[in-house]
């Protein structure tokens, strides 16, 4: 593991999270007992009712003022009775807007407890409170509160000197904020990455581009953070031996830090401007600001800081020719880092990912779970509606056939009956002219009949009738002769007339 061996400057990013983490507190907030009271007079019924959200905000702002006068055990005591209550509702709770709320206090209680924490210094505790409210921030699906849980773990890892997990949750908080305009969010998170960076010097560069990406950010919203992130530039500034750079930046702190009345500002000031002054050559000045620096670190808890000013302090002493007591501040710097890091630690750390890697793995698996499910729902419903989309594709074939084969019969009847019509009507024609020709034939026949008959008959009775007035033998017998040929004519004309009459055609 590489361990961050430059002065933790960037330790003001957790007082910025936790104070962040309760959001802006009114000044017009009621005092503690007023509160308490409001906690006290609130019955606890068997199911979450409305009435119960005046207890939860209670119990949130008692637990800001609290922190904010440092009673961190009693805030941790309230927190947890309030995440106990609300998972208590959230077990019984069936409705899903009652489920989301009491999600958004477990959410905040979970915040509170890790933040309660911190200057314990028991980070696996506070890293597991942690990792609980980013659980319940992305079933809420908020995206600031992810990006802020995550931040708040990657701090909590790098105090437990782990600064790859560091830097990979921070990463998260990054990528979670892409698109949203959370300008403070995401410039804490760039901090946190540049502490990767400037862990055993990984890549200077990086670690700049990082640190003025968030220094600019907070000077945009005219955060009261810009002195912590300035102070990181000029840590960067230093390991590039970009004295000059450092010295404009330092110039631009002093003028905040009588304002600011901070002592972790205030001690990481004096380190930095003692390093550039021991540079410059202008030792007593540099040696008078390391002891300073150092006379705030032994009012810290935390030995890291000690450890990193006792060793700038060194320096200072050794240049100043002052040997023995260079060495002596040198071990006390050993000292205070060894405690600072030890193998329970490390082991505890450990556990703590160990235990967040094993829930976060059964949290996916019951998803795993649930989206298996869902998939087969989805398939058996795929499978009927392409069995009941098959269904009537092949009703409608059956129907769109059975049509088809009734208009070819239509068709088919429609056509014989145009060919028997047309067949009736050559029929007809004909008829109509046989009918015609018959006609003509039974015309001819009574013409002849009556016509030529009368006068073959008035032919044979004048024959006859001049015969028997005549004596002359040889005119009767042409007369004679004149009425044979004239019955002969008329016995044939009448077979004639017998013949053409379509009466007796089928004779």
């Amino acid at each position: 593991m590489t361990f961050y061996t430059s002065l933790p400057s960037t330790k003001w990013i957790v007082a910025l999270l936790f104070v962040f983490g309760f959001g802006k507190l009114s000044a017009e907030t009621q005092r503690i007992d007023s509160l308490r009271n409001v906690i006290k007079n609130s019955p606890t019924p068997d199911f979450f009712r409305n009435t119960d959200t005046l207890y939860f905000n209670a119990l949130l702002l008692l637990n800001g003022e609290y922190f904010r006068q440092g009673e961190l055990d009693t805030m941790r005591k309230f927190a947890k009775q309030g995440l106990a209550r609300a998972a208590m509702y959230q077990s019984k709770s069936k409705v899903g807007e009652e489920k989301k709320v009491l999600s958004r206090y477990e959410m905040g209680f979970n915040k509170q407890v890790g933040i309660s924490y911190f200057n314990t210094g028991d980070y696996v505790s506070q890293l597991k409170y942690f990792q609980q409210f980013l659980t319940k921030a992305q079933e809420l699906n908020s995206v600031k509160d992810i990006a802020t849980a995550y931040t708040y773990m990657a701090t909590c890892h790098r105090e437990m000197e782990d600064i790859q997990q560091s830097y990979a949750d921070a990463q998260q908080a990054v990528e979670v904020l892409k698109g949203y305009d959370y300008k403070q969010e995401l410039a804490i998170a760039y901090e946190l990455i540049s502490t990767y960076y400037m862990s055993g010097k990984i890549n200077l560069d990086s670690a700049y581009y990082y640190r003025k990406k968030a220094y600019y950010l907070f000077k945009e919203i005219n955060s009261r953070f810009v002195t912590g992130s300035a102070l990181d530039l000029v840590e960067v500034f230093i390991e590039m031996k970009a004295f000059d750079s450092c010295q404009t930046y330092l110039d631009e702190i002093r003028l905040r830090l009588d304002e600011e009345q901070n002592e972790e500002y205030l001690m990481s000031f004096y380190t930095y401007q003692g390093k550039v002054d021991l540079i410059k050559g202008r030792i007593n000045e540099s040696l008078l600001l390391m002891q300073k620096a150092r006379a705030l670190a032994d009012q810290t808890e935390e030995m890291d800081d000690n450890s990193q000013v006792n060793r700038a302090l060194a320096l200072s002493l050794a240049s100043a020719g002052k040997i023995p007591e260079a060495y002596s501040v040198l071990d006390s710097a050993f000292t205070a880092y060894s405690e600072d890091l030890n193998a329970d630690k490390i082991r505890a750390m450990t556990k703590a990912k160990m235990d967040f890697d094993f829930e976060k793995e059964r949290a996916v698996n019951v998803v795993e779970i649930q989206r298996q499910k869902q998939m087969r729902i989805f398939l058996a419903g795929s499978i009927i509606l392409l069995l009941l989309t098959i269904l009537f594709i092949f009703k409608r074939y059956r129907e769109r056939h059975r049509a088809a084969v009734l208009l070819t019969e239509k068709n088919r009847i429609i056509e014989n009956a145009y060919h028997e019509l047309k067949s009736a009507q050559v029929e007809l024609v004909e008829t109509e002219k046989q009918r015609e020709a018959q006609s003509i034939r039974v015309r001819i026949a009574r013409d002849i009949h009556d016509d030529i008959g009368s006068g073959l008959t008035k032919i044979t009775m004048l024959s006859d009738m001049m015969k028997r007035k005549t004596t002359e033998e040889e005119i009767a017998k042409a007369l004679t002769r004149i009425t044979f040929f004239s019955k002969s004519i008329t016995s044939s004309l009448n077979e004639i007339v017998w013949a053409i009459n379509p009466v007796n055609d089928h004779v």
